[in-house]
């Protein structure tokens, strides 16, 4: 667990705010949960302002705060739900040679495809 031995040196002097920088890239899904679950302790039991990078938006949305930033100015920032909210619709994108398999298996669930050669887009509102 050489991420979590990484955090405890960073916090072993008890600061009040500790900035991480992805701290579960790279790691497979049980030991990014037991990062997590050091991290909401670590802030449960210090009080800790904890300021951190992710790319993976599930550990987004359980963040109080989130802000996106696109070339080094944040252009959106709030709770993640306020966000949802205010971005409006997702489109996920998938590109793949059988794409006609895709949307018999996926349109049932992600609602009407558009097609364009090998990609296919699926828009939704948050």
């Amino acid at each position: 667990m050489r991420r979590a031995l990484d955090i405890a040196r960073g916090v072993i002097h008890r600061p009040r705010v500790l900035f991480l920088d992805e701290p579960t890239i790279g790691l497979d899904l049980p030991n990014r949960k037991k990062i997590w679950r050091f991290i909401e302790n670590l802030r449960a039991e210090t009080g800790m302002t904890v300021f951190l990078t992710t790319h993976y938006l599930e550990e987004a949305a359980d963040c109080n705060r989130v802000a996106f930033i696109k070339s080094g100015r944040i252009v959106q920032s709030g709770p993640p739900h306020e966000l949802v909210g205010r971005l409006g619709a997702f489109v996920i994108e998938i590109e793949a040679d059988d794409t006609d398999r895709i949307v018999a298996d996926l349109a049932p669930r992600l609602g009407r495809a558009m097609m364009d050669g090998e990609r296919v887009c699926f828009r939704f509102n948050g």
